[in-house]
């Protein structure tokens, strides 16, 4: 049919109700018979060309995993049908657009998706014991975050957004249907990229926003002896955090994603540090430390002026 007919030319745009060009989407043309025929994506200005066969066809307008059996993504967003002469088919102009000038074998099929809207909550998670299994109670500590901005970025894309958080929640309408990396600015600190957020068309998802710090479980200890009191610290670059160890020698650090150096003193008393590394948030390790007691010792050794060794046994 192809080789016979040259194929109408349909083009069209694709928007939210705002006028926002959506990118990325699928634009596939099936025939009369369900027969797909052509697929294209919508470029970042929204819009998409295609060529139809004649008959009733049928542009599928989708998004998701792509189907190369279907030639369409997993997720259907609309169906359009399109009736194409055989004139149109063969590109013989039968008129003329009064407003653009295009002959009439040129369709302008153009689609208006549905809004979509996401919110939520902030909060941030502080993971209280090494292993989360059934029956632990209060496995997180969880503290609000009432003020700052959600910032949402697709790499692919390159759309972002801003959303302020008022009083611990966000919320946006009319975003674009893609899948965002979320990061939070609250107090001058910045928490990049901890969790995902999919929008999907005509939704209103509800995507709660939970930062988790990376805890290290740090265990303090001298043959077999726990070491209280110690003070332990992760050190990392531009991020440095500390804690105090209890009765049973342990303490929790908890950071982000990064390389530290974790060690544990006291008084004269130090360990060796111990280099730890996050790759993302959420993750957790434990450290076992050793302190080495150590001292400064000085004396007079009376009526002796040359240079002596002082020897010290146990």
């Amino acid at each position: 049919i192809v080789s016979y007919y040259p194929g109408a030319e349909i083009s069209g745009h694709v928007t939210t109700q705002s006028g926002k060009p959506v990118q990325g989407l699928y634009v596939t043309i099936f025939d009369q018979y369900g027969i797909p025929h052509q697929y294209t994506t919508t470029n970042k200005n929204g819009f998409y060309n295609l060529t139809g066969l004649p008959g009733n066809d049928t542009i599928l307008i989708s998004s998701g995993n792509f189907n190369k059996l279907y030639l369409t993504g997993t997720n259907t967003i609309t169906g359009m049908k399109v009736q194409v002469s055989k004139d149109q088919a063969e590109r013989i102009p039968t008129s003329y657009n009064l407003t653009t000038g295009l002959p009439s074998y040129h369709i302008v099929e153009n689609y208006v998706v549905k809004p979509a809207s996401v919110s939520g909550f902030a909060r941030i998670q502080y993971q209280q014991v090494p292993q989360i299994v059934k029956g632990v109670q209060n496995p997180f500590k969880t503290t609000n975050i009432q003020s700052g901005f959600v910032l949402l970025h697709n790499q692919t894309y390159d759309v972002n957004y801003t959303i302020p958080i008022i009083n611990g929640n966000y919320s946006m309408n009319d975003i674009l249907p893609y899948s965002y990396q979320a990061s939070i600015i609250s107090n001058g600190v910045t928490y990049k990229d901890f969790q995902y957020v999919n929008v999907t068309l005509g939704g209103t998802q509800v995507y709660n926003l939970y930062i988790q710090y990376d805890p290290v479980f740090v265990k303090v200890a001298l043959n077999g002896m726990d070491m209280p009191n110690y003070s332990v610290v992760a050190t990392g670059q531009g991020y440095q955090t500390s804690g105090t160890t209890n009765a049973s020698g342990g303490a929790i650090l908890w950071v982000k994603p990064g390389n530290y150096s974790v060690y544990a003193y006291k008084s004269a008393s130090r360990t060796d540090p111990t280099s730890v590394s996050f790759t993302g948030w959420g993750l957790n390790t434990t450290v076992n430390l050793t302190p080495a007691i150590s001292a400064k010792l000085s004396g007079y050794i009376g009526n002796y002026t040359g240079p002596v060794n002082v020897s010290f046994y146990q």
